[in-house]
């Protein structure tokens, strides 16, 4: 507003001077058009821009101007004119370059002069001055800052703005306004942001100055959180280029050939930074493979370890049943999966971290160094008998005793008619030692030691000790596991006798002049259900008596008394 008085104050000055002077020079009566004005207002005419109405004679616009009376008679308009304010400009200007649907506030009031000299200027446009915008619109908001943008710092506001109306807000010369310097094709693309998809620029970009890089109204993150939820990047975990405000290492700000506006497709970009070679190796996670980071990760912020979006991460694919059964490894129940496996890519079968990966935890020394180890075991085979991560059986054995060894051990070696009582429960641990063993067939002791954990040892330490049984020979008559004969021994009873004894099948038999029978349909006399065997006068591990007898006798005929009636 000082402006427009300081410019209408110097302006009837002027008039008032010429007013005089045309007193003195022109006789009364005189017309505007019959006078030459320029000989009083020469400078009206004077200047590298002038109004080409000047040149049409000042009647064209001061049609009312009695030049004989001083100061001039105006006609009771101001300044002769023959219309106010913007009324005499359409006289020649079209009208529709001023009535827009924005309207720039001097146009509006009708303030034409506010801008631009009616006669003649130094400046192109016929403007008052150089820096006219100036007048009314505060300088320090175009410049001072460490950014301004190219168009504000050379003057060039018309290059976006429309000085008298517009259909545009803010009286921009276009919609797109940005694109008429701007390649356009570099913020269209398969993803684009929706400010740059609005044509919403100035929502990121102060379009005169900033105190930020790219003419930013604020730095990134916090220019990002005016539309983004802050909650999803402050959490416990922050990535690290969240946290250091550079959203635009990942994103592209405006346009991107790739989903969430992306500059590269992962895996791509997460190996901008991340270390390739830690994700190709033999094994390579299926989501790794697939460049899918973000279905374990989450790429801003997390409140669990290594960013990942929840502590069950592993059970969003994997079965969580497997891993939740009865009996459930350590690692697996405290969910520390990493524990054993690299969560990318390892060398190893099943993402392992290393190949003896179990001894990280468990003493190699129960498994390795002793005499006899068991073959899985020497193999590396653990999972071929424990499941590791659960298992409805003790030890995560899968599946449980006695059925896990018959997967690799014949089954009828196991279910033939007499069975071991061990065997016949499915304790084969009872014996034998899973892992190692310094005795052979991995037995937990030596025979007849081990035999003798339950069977009670007195009936094998008599004053009479059969030979195998003295030098701890069990498996020489008897199976370990399972027979088709009695009591668990290789043959039948006589067979497997003469074996050793094969006299006893050549003479006569216990003295008898016919020879004493070696079976009989009646079975055996003295224990009711028992056939009649040898065992049924010999006992086959030890005895008090001679001979093995099973019954207190000296000589054979005193143990014919045990079933024969004395004199029979």
């Amino acid at each position: 507003m000082r402006h427009y008085l300081r410019f209408g104050a110097i302006l009837l000055s002027s008039i008032l001077l010429a007013s005089a002077f045309l007193v003195l020079v022109f006789p009364s009566g005189v017309q505007a058009e019959e006078m030459d004005c320029a000989m009083c207002h020469p400078k009206k005419t004077e200047g590298e821009s002038v109004h080409p109405a000047v040149f049409m004679g000042c009647a064209s616009c001061h049609a009312s101007v009695n030049a004989q009376e001083f100061p001039h008679d105006f006609g009771g308009t101001s300044y002769g004119l023959m219309a106010e304010g913007t009324n005499l400009c359409v006289m020649c200007h079209d009208s529709t370059l001023f009535n827009k649907s924005t309207v720039h506030m001097p146009v509006a009031g009708g303030m034409c002069t506010g801008c631009h000299d009616p006669h003649a200027s130094s400046q192109e446009k016929l403007l008052l001055n150089e820096n006219i915008c100036f007048n009314c619109h505060d300088s320090s908001q175009f410049s001072g800052k460490s950014v301004v943008h190219m168009p504000v710092a050379s003057g060039m506001c018309t290059s976006c703005h429309d000085p008298h109306s517009s259909d545009q807000g803010r009286l921009l010369q276009a919609e797109g306004i940005c694109f008429n310097c701007h390649d356009q094709s570099s913020f269209q693309d398969k993803s684009t942001h929706p400010p740059v998809a609005g044509s919403m620029c100035a929502s990121c970009h102060n379009p005169h100055q900033s105190d930020n890089a790219k003419l930013l109204v604020s730095e990134p993150p916090e220019l990002c959180m005016m539309c983004h939820d802050s909650s999803v990047f402050t959490k416990s975990m922050v990535h690290m280029p969240v946290m250091g405000g550079m959203c635009s290492s990942c994103h592209a700000p405006h346009a991107s050939a790739q989903d969430k506006l992306l500059v590269s497709e992962p895996p791509d970009l997460c190996m901008m930074c991340h270390d390739s070679t830690s994700f190709d190796k033999n094994t390579v996670h299926a989501p790794v493979a697939s460049g899918m980071c973000t279905s374990c990760h989450n790429p801003h912020s997390s409140n669990q370890p290594m960013l990942l979006d929840s502590r069950d991460i592993c059970f969003n694919c994997h079965d969580m049943e497997k891993f939740s059964r009865r009996v459930a490894h350590s690692p697996v129940e405290a969910g520390e999966c990493l524990l054993c496996h690299n969560p990318h890519a390892t060398d190893e079968d099943k993402l392992l971290l290393s190949e003896d990966i179990c001894f990280n935890c468990h003493d190699q020394s129960m498994f390795s160094g002793k005499r006899v180890v068991h073959a899985p075991v020497a193999g590396g085979m653990c999972t071929s008998c424990h499941d590791p991560h659960s298992s409805d059986s003790e030890k995560m054995l899968d599946p449980g005793m006695p059925r896990l060894c018959s997967k690799c051990h014949e089954t009828r070696e196991f279910t033939r008619r007499s069975k071991h009582g061990p065997a016949y429960i499915g304790m084969c641990m009872y014996c034998h030692e899973p892992h190692q063993s310094g005795e052979e067939k991995l037995l937990t002791n030596a025979v007849p030691d081990l035999c003798y954990e339950c069977h009670r040892q007195s009936k094998f330490s008599g004053k009479n000790v059969h030979p195998p049984v003295q030098t701890g020979q069990c498996m020489e008559c008897h199976e370990a596991h399972s027979s088709d004969y009695r009591s668990v021994l290789k043959s039948q009873h006589i067979e497997l006798c003469t074996q050793c004894h094969p006299g006893v099948l050549k003479e006569p038999h216990a003295g008898i002049a016919s020879g004493h029978k070696f079976t009989s349909k009646k079975g055996d006399p003295r224990r009711r259900g028992k056939p009649f065997t040898c065992s049924s006068c010999h006992n086959p591990h030890s005895s008090q008596s001679p001979k093995l007898y099973r019954y207190k006798a000296k000589t054979n005929y005193e143990l014919c008394d045990y079933c024969h009636k004395k004199g029979q």
